[in-house]
């Protein structure tokens, strides 16, 4: 958002150190998941069905801490892209290739958290 003067503020806050929503703190618990994070007005009509589904599946409060970290990193990735970019089938498809990737991630610091003396 920005004043007559061009000058860019957050839409969440109206803070002009921080101009884009995205920019405040994650967090993907709760019932509306991430997005809220980044300042949609109504953040379940804000994007397609098919994709609230993608960004709900990045909710990680469910895993151990040491899993969470992993988790945690690419559920900020996609709350990120979800407020940074339009809603659309390329959205779509690249949270779902990173929910995919996230998997990958997860079981990996299973294995080695397995493997570990």
């Amino acid at each position: 958002m920005s004043d007559v003067l061009g000058n860019v503020t957050c839409t969440t806050c109206g803070h002009p150190a921080h101009p884009h929503p995205f920019r405040h703190p994650i967090t993907v618990a709760g019932p509306n998941s991430a997005i809220d994070a980044i300042g949609r007005t109504d953040p379940k009509s804000a994007l397609h069905p098919a994709t609230q589904h993608l960004i709900d599946l990045f909710e990680y409060q469910h895993l151990p801490p040491h899993l969470q970290e992993v988790s945690k990193q690419l559920a900020e990735v996609a709350a990120y892209m979800s407020g940074a970019l339009g809603s659309g089938p390329e959205l779509t498809t690249g949270l779902r290739k990173l929910l995919e990737a996230k998997d990958c991630f997860v079981r990996q610091a299973v294995i080695d958290a397995r493997t570990r003396p």
